[in-house]
């Protein structure tokens, strides 16, 4: 009697230990899951520097969301670019975007007054919170209409990092004050 008492206990505290075991490598899993997903955000800080040396372009990046009217906001002033906050940071998976402003009034110097100069194959720079410079080369650029419908600048998937920048161009509007297009550089991060 006491050998079969034993025999059950014995085979009740193995089972428990393989269900602890079980149990324990479901956490694991969950958490090496959890682990790289969050490991893959950190790696790359917030933005805080962009540099474009082939048109002089040094600029400090600011975090911009959506306006009180649901549109992406924008840099206050002519200096300066804005990291849409609600898009991928430059260097993750998926397309980040960097707004700027083009032809500031009265003349003064605007942040993304050259962008419409760069070409194929030129490089972007963008640094991080961390210290990690991150370096895009430009695919193309295209010209919108203002009206025109340019949501896949917002909803690129796919493999690998993306950056677009996106400004004014075309023509002034006077009784709109606004211009007639967005140009947008698209951009695809440099991998080593």
């Amino acid at each position: 009697m006491f050998y079969s008492n034993y025999k059950l206990l014995l085979i009740a505290f193995l089972g428990l230990g393989f269900f602890a075991i079980f149990v324990f490598y479901i956490a694991l899993q969950d958490f090496e899951i959890s682990f790289k997903r969050r490991l893959a955000h950190d790696v790359y800080g917030l933005p805080v520097r962009m540099k474009i040396p082939v048109i002089k372009l040094d600029e400090m990046v600011l975090g911009v969301g959506l306006t009180p009217f649901g549109v992406m906001g924008a840099p206050v002033g002519p200096k300066g670019v804005g990291w849409f906050d609600l898009r991928p940071r430059p260097g993750e998976r998926g397309g980040a975007i960097i707004v700027g402003h083009f032809g500031w009034k009265d003349g003064v110097q605007a942040a993304f007054d050259n962008l419409h100069d760069l070409q194929r194959g030129d490089r972007l720079y963008v640094e991080d919170s961390n210290g990690l410079v991150i370096t895009f080369l430009v695919r193309e650029w295209r010209l919108y209409d203002k009206n025109e419908n340019f949501s896949k600048v917002f909803n690129m998937s796919g493999d690998g990092a993306h950056l677009n920048l996106i400004t004014c161009g075309g023509a002034w509007n006077e009784d709109e004050e606004s211009y007639s297009g967005r140009l947008v550089i698209f951009a695809d991060k440099e991998y080593k």
